[in-house]
């Protein structure tokens, strides 16, 4: 029988212990915290969504520009939502079936640093400003599930422009990384 002591066995296991310590050095240095400066979130086509200027649990806000309006959205994992400048909200009208001009119940302050964008679905509307807020008799309400309901009353509305239909532009889940 052989002995375990040769000089070849030796060096075969002094080499196997090195380089496994070497091994465990780099993966040690590897998973060492360190500084990201910029997180972008992308799309499921792996299209740039915006940098993430904050974070709320697991959903995050994002800067995005249409034209020279800032617009900060809020997205969860699946889904775009409210938050920052973009209000989700209902839409009214004056029809009785979600269908003519749209108006919302929310306004910009001309004196806002940021103007009110309003979120419905997946589209996105500028509305008037409070000064330009008029009454109407509602017909109907777009809920922002999309569902339709025949609703009559009156309220102080501003009417909106659609901005953009933000699932034409990006394809949820999100998934964010370092850029």
């Amino acid at each position: 029988m052989r002995r375990l002591s040769t000089p070849r066995v030796r060096m075969f296991l002094i080499g196997a212990i090195v380089l496994l310590l070497t091994a465990s050095a780099a993966v040690a240095l590897d998973s060492r915290l360190r500084a990201v400066k910029r997180i972008g979130v992308y799309d499921a086509n792996d299209r740039f969504v915006g940098e993430v200027i904050d974070v709320a649990g697991g959903s995050v806000t994002v800067a995005v520009r249409l034209g020279e309006t800032p617009i900060f959205l809020y997205l969860l994992g699946h889904q775009f939502d409210g938050a920052g400048n973009t209000v989700k909200q209902r839409l009214v009208f004056e029809s009785d079936d979600c269908t003519g001009l749209p108006f919302a119940e929310a306004f910009s302050d001309p004196t806002d640093l940021i103007p009110v964008v309003v979120l419905n679905g997946t589209k996105l509307y500028s509305p008037a400003t409070i000064s330009e807020a008029r009454t109407i008799q509602v017909q109907s309400v777009l809920e922002t599930d999309g569902l339709c309901t025949p609703l009559s009353f009156e309220s102080q509305v501003a009417q909106l422009t659609q901005l953009a239909d933000l699932a034409a532009e990006f394809t949820p889940p999100f998934t964010t990384r370092p850029q």
